[in-house]
């Protein structure tokens, strides 16, 4: 999968940018171009089992992946992404990636996890599933 032109182009620039300033000053205005970045991003998760039959950039039926997932201090399950190959490389070298939205990435999370955290090794964010939610404009979750 990692030969696909569009999984070997991930990059989000502004979304660490826009990480780090937040972490950095906190304000309104850091969170509002955070959340921004956040919706505009397409992120990498790293592919644990990938049996995955596609054609013609379509995956067939039948095909099987897995994603791997992250407790928290509390118990709670999270979905790591990551923001480009490298933080994915870092978490799991040598793994192939699956291409996600963000809008794939958190609606996945709110449906079967209980969030997400980017780039878990280095500048880790977790997000919960109630400001993914937020973040989706989902009413119920």
């Amino acid at each position: 999968m990692e030969n696909n032109t569009e999984a070997q182009a991930v990059e989000n620039p502004l979304l660490l940018e826009a990480i780090r300033e937040h972490a950095e000053k906190g304000t309104d205005a850091t969170a509002t171009a955070l959340v921004h970045q956040l919706k505009s991003a397409t992120f990498l998760t790293a592919m644990l089992e990938n049996n995955l039959n596609v054609d013609d950039g379509v995956v067939k039926e039948g095909s099987r992946f897995s994603v791997g997932l992250i407790e928290d201090d509390e118990g709670r399950m999270l979905l790591p992404i990551f923001s480009d190959w490298v933080h994915l490389n870092e978490s799991s070298p040598g793994k192939d990636g699956l291409v996600l939205s963000a809008e794939w990435a958190f609606s996945m999370a709110v449906e079967q996890y209980d969030g997400v955290v980017i780039n878990h090794t280095r500048m880790a964010l977790p997000i919960y599933k109630g400001f993914l939610v937020k973040i989706l404009g989902v009413k119920n979750a």
